[in-house]
């Protein structure tokens, strides 16, 4: 099939910012990106191993597509798909908790300068959003707060760490996803929108942010989420000119859960596809650009890439670059730890200690598989376990008793998400209930409810450590 430029397909082809499979394009996916020639690449954690590999994977996908835009998710905390490769960030909101502009700037500063050095050249970053609903399952700790004047001041030191290093970057999720109860990439999430929740956005844009990316988010009673409202796109547009009139707007991940329904309502369906999660790119026919398209973003990431809107077959096999393995260039990145101590030290936590009850409910987790977490890194969680605490009982699961005899005086829970409403009545909960010593301490590492819930459910002796990352950086050498 002949691409005729010009033509819609072409035109919508050249809005995309796709995704790729692993840490080198087949040679289906480079007659692909030669054929249709899109705004950009999106990366992830599968197509990263490290520093020298990822940037030879920048420079052949420049060098095979002009002018592309290649784009990460490099948050910092959980969202860093980038880890293997640059090392991962602090996480937001303990800089928020910290309340050091400066401190935000050098860290912000930094990430730039490895991502750019990598060959990246879009930090899809910071979250602007505020985190007005504490049990928010996705924003959460990727937030730099609840508080809009703080979420502001550190947006705005972000923007322009990462600008000083001369990296772009992408304000996040417009018109905030901090209020939202639900994750819009597995359905519908509303939220209700205020003053306080533009503030950091216009804020972010006037201190040089060049995107804002639109979430698949239902404002108030809306009928249609914001990427596929026309009236909402244009009003974003006259409102966040006064801020910075040239910017962009990129739209979240177009295969999104909270995009189904409404599509359907418009007569898109797709063949095969399941009632809940993600939606399956491949099967995404043409129309489902066209009307997210006709709304008015002026790009659209998608985690990968959507063959059947956009058919193409290889090219042979000479004329797509190969993998050479090992890159002369090499920068000490690969996992570099940042110099700057943003958590204090969790010193109750040293030395040889005695059982520790651990929960663990991120191991499998999407943002944990997705940091860079291989099977060398969880040996190590377990060495340094090992190495503070004469034994250790480890659980991932709330359905059952946790299987420790003694009376527990150390706890761990580790959890990107909040806790489930009703983790009370769970058999771990009880169980646990039932062995605490009258004093004791918990570390409690991941979502920003957390430390709350367990200071609510604890025994008043008891103090909690709360850490809104799940890295086994923040505990120090064994």
């Amino acid at each position: 099939m002949t691409v005729i430029p010009g033509s819609l397909p072409a035109e919508l082809a050249r809005r995309l910012v796709v995704g790729l499979e692993g840490p080198w394009p087949t040679a289906g996916e480079w007659g692909w990106l030669h054929k249709w020639q899109p705004h950009g690449v999106i990366l992830f954690s599968r197509n990263v191993q490290n520093f020298s590999q990822l940037k030879q994977l920048c420079a052949a996908l420049k060098d095979a597509v002009p002018a592309l835009q290649i784009m990460a998710d490099h948050e910092g905390g959980p969202v860093s798909q980038m880890a293997a490769a640059v090392g991962r960030p602090p996480v937001a909101y303990a800089l928020g908790v910290l309340d050091d502009v400066d401190l935000t700037f050098r860290v912000h500063a930094e990430t730039g300068r490895r991502l750019l050095a990598a060959g990246v050249d879009w930090a899809l970053a910071p979250c602007a959003d505020v985190l007005s609903e504490m049990r928010n399952p996705v924003i959460g700790a990727r937030s730099f707060g609840s508080d809009p004047a703080l979420v502001s001041r550190h947006v705005v030191a972000a923007v322009k760490g990462l600008r000083s290093s001369g990296i772009s970057c992408c304000l996040k999720h417009w018109p905030g996803h901090g209020g939202s109860s639900a994750d819009s990439h597995l359905e519908a999430a509303v939220v209700e929108i205020s003053d306080a929740d533009e503030q950091p956005f216009r804020a972010g844009l006037a201190a040089g942010a060049e995107a804002v990316m639109p979430g698949h988010l239902l404002v108030g009673n809306g009928l249609w989420p914001a990427t596929l409202s026309q009236s909402f796109l244009d009003g974003t547009r006259r409102l966040l000119a006064q801020s910075e009139p040239g910017f962009m707007l990129m739209a979240d991940d177009v295969s999104m859960g909270a995009l189904r329904e409404p599509m359907s309502r418009l007569g898109v369906t797709i063949a095969h596809d399941s009632p809940q999660g993600m939606v399956a790119v491949e099967a995404l026919p043409l129309s489902w650009f066209q009307i997210l398209a006709q709304a008015g973003c002026d790009y659209f990431l998608i985690r990968n890439i959507p063959w059947l809107a956009f058919a193409a077959d290889p090219i042979p096999p000479a004329e797509f670059p190969e993998y050479s393995g090992d890159s002369p260039v090499k920068l000490p990145l690969e996992n570099a730890p940042y110099s700057e101590t943003i958590q204090p030290a969790f010193k109750d936590f040293r030395g040889k200690l005695d059982k520790v009850a651990i929960l663990d409910l991120a191991r499998h987790d999407r943002w944990q598989v997705a940091g860079g977490m291989t099977a060398d890194h969880w040996a190590l969680w377990d060495q340094i376990w090992s190495a503070r605490f004469a034994s250790v009982v480890k659980m991932e699961s709330l359905a059952e008793p946790m299987a420790h005899e003694d009376e527990i005086f150390w706890l761990v829970v580790m959890n990107h998400r909040p806790m489930p409403a009703d983790w009370i009545q769970s058999a771990w909960a009880k169980d646990l209930h039932y062995r605490l010593a009258p004093t004791g301490n918990c570390l409690v590492m991941g979502h920003p409810s957390l430390a709350g819930e367990l200071v609510a459910f604890l025994n008043e002796g008891w103090t909690v450590t709360p850490s809104y990352d799940i890295s086994c950086d923040l505990l120090g050498p064994s």
